[in-house]
């Protein structure tokens, strides 16, 4: 399946899930609207970001839209956020890590020689 839409990720919520976050985001929908129209509603607003949304969620809703989307459902939940949005997920162990390896500015030296003279 291809990568998740903000649509495709609320179409996985429960409706009721879905109002709440209409509230959160301040969504003029009225609570005996389909299910359909929290949808457009949320996925038409610009208050309401994919990643905004995404983050408000619980780790099981994540796992849920993840599951459904054929993706791997492990990790943290900022781990499946990035995962969602098709990001390259931050290393767990090193903030500061990255995919390419590092080139030293200078090459090594071996340092002073300590051999004893004599």
């Amino acid at each position: 399946m291809p990568v998740p839409s903000k649509r495709s990720a609320l179409a996985c919520l429960t409706k009721k899930r879905l109002i709440t976050l209409a509230r959160e985001h301040e969504l003029d929908t009225a609570q005996a609207e389909p299910k359909e129209a929290f949808i457009e509603a949320l996925a038409h607003s610009k208050a309401a970001s994919f990643r905004k949304l995404l983050e408000a969620l619980t780790l099981a809703e994540l796992r849920t839209i993840g599951s459904t989307h054929e993706l791997a459902t492990s990790g943290t939940k900022a781990a499946l956020v990035a995962r969602i949005l098709a990001e390259d997920a931050p290393c767990p162990r090193r903030p500061a890590c990255s995919t390419t390896p590092r080139t030293r500015s200078r090459p090594c030296s071996p340092g002073p020689s300590r051999r004893r003279s004599g």
